[in-house]
């Protein structure tokens, strides 16, 4: 049969990547990659995955299962951490390519803006959010996370208004408990 490309099999490698969370998944995501380079769903796969492992880059998980993985290199053994892979920057490079293959990808805008907000980097985080919004404008995780980048920055009106429209897009039965 030989190594097969295409969409449709890149899709398959996703959707097989959804029943790991780590390691497993990444190679899943890399083998959909070179099924179809320009599909921006494994990317933005990996971007989830490097984004949601353990926020200190220094975590046992991050340094000896993911950083391993990206390098290429092996584990730190001991108290020698070794040098892990920047968290940050390989987190965000899934999540640009994503967005430059699919500009119209909200959960990418939106995991982007997240990822951006979590690392105190709120003008950026603000920005892909707007992106989000625009493709979507009733993404209430996109509102509440535009709202809490806002209040960091002190823009306490603006803030409130993106509140008050994630409230809004809330279903009935969230906004009575």
């Amino acid at each position: 049969m030989g190594f097969r490309t295409g969409r449709k099999y890149a899709i398959t490698w996703c959707k097989k990547a959804e029943n790991y969370s780590d390691v497993k998944a990444l190679e899943c995501y890399d083998e959909a990659i070179k099924r179809d380079p320009e599909f921006a769903e494994p990317w933005y796969g990996k971007g989830k995955i490097f984004a949601d492992a353990q926020e200190m880059p220094q975590s046992y998980w991050w340094a000896h299962r993911i950083s391993p993985y990206i390098t290429g290199r092996p584990a730190p053994e001991g108290t020698d951490e070794g040098q892990p892979a920047d968290k940050y920057v390989e987190t965000l490079k899934c999540f640009d390519k994503a967005t430059e293959l699919d500009p119209k990808f909200v959960n990418a805008w939106f995991a982007k803006g997240n990822f951006y907000w979590k690392h105190d980097d709120d003008g950026k985080a603000i920005n892909c959010l707007d992106e989000a919004i625009a493709l979507d404008s009733k993404f209430e995780p996109a509102w509440f996370v535009k709202a809490e980048a806002l209040a960091s920055l002190g823009r306490h009106e603006e803030s409130l208004k993106c509140y008050d429209k994630a409230i809004a897009l809330l279903p009935t039965d969230a906004k009575e408990k």
